[in-house]
């Protein structure tokens, strides 16, 4: 089952009834011949699709698709910008809260919320209150680190995440290197493994880190 017009990647379907929601393109193995009748989880902003069915044969791929309707002024858009041209990510953003890397392919935090980005959002965990991230993504795969709540640094390998030590006082990040503390302690990043760089490194002087350089007075 392929769901579109999904912005949000919150639509589900299901064949028991909602017991079990599955994800647009899941595959369902080992059915028995049958008609199947399939329903589809209510998303906040959307028209979920109609129930239908579909008939599993023996030895036969089934597909079907399924398409969610964006209710109209139901929230703000959200846009991954690229020179002239743009993508519309989600329609269910809120202004100042969208986050990301200046590339196509990256992770992003919209409304709390930590995505991969690779044509289509993927959410990357349930968490809502992420504040910072940098780092890319591809084909299945990418490596970045991200802030959440009171300042708990994560690294992430491609929709993995793992906490980078136990301190909750990290302010900034880019790629490769964070910031933490009120003195600005700045670190080098090698996924989970933080190593001491230089303190006293202010966010304005190392804001192109992420390229090799830093600027201290």
């Amino acid at each position: 089952m392929t769901l579109s017009g999904d912005l949000s990647g919150e639509g589900r379907w299901s064949i028991d009834e909602g017991a079990t929601w599955r994800t647009s393109g899941e595959i369902v193995t080992d059915l028995p011949p049958w008609t199947f009748a399939i329903t589809f989880k209510a998303v906040d902003g959307y028209t979920e699709p109609s129930d239908t069915t579909a008939t599993v044969v023996a030895g036969e791929l089934t597909t079907a698709t399924a398409t969610y309707v964006a209710e109209v002024g139901t929230g703000n858009y959200a846009y991954l910008l690229s020179g002239s041209e743009l993508t519309l990510l989600t329609d269910m953003a809120v202004p100042g809260s969208c986050f990301g890397p200046p590339t196509g392919y990256g992770y992003y935090i919209i409304n709390g919320k930590l995505y991969a980005y690779d044509g289509g959002l993927i959410q990357i965990g349930t968490a809502t209150d992420w504040t910072a991230v940098a780092g890319y993504y591809l084909l299945g795969g990418g490596t970045g680190w991200a802030i959440r709540g009171a300042g708990k640094l994560y690294a992430i390998s491609g929709t993995n995440i793992g906490q980078v030590g136990t301190d909750e006082d990290w302010t900034e990040v880019t790629i490769h290197y964070a910031l933490k503390g009120v003195g600005d302690t700045l670190y080098y990043l090698d996924g989970t493994t933080a190593t001491e760089v230089s303190s006293g490194m202010s966010l304005p002087r190392v804001s192109h880190v992420r390229y090799g350089y830093a600027i201290s007075n």
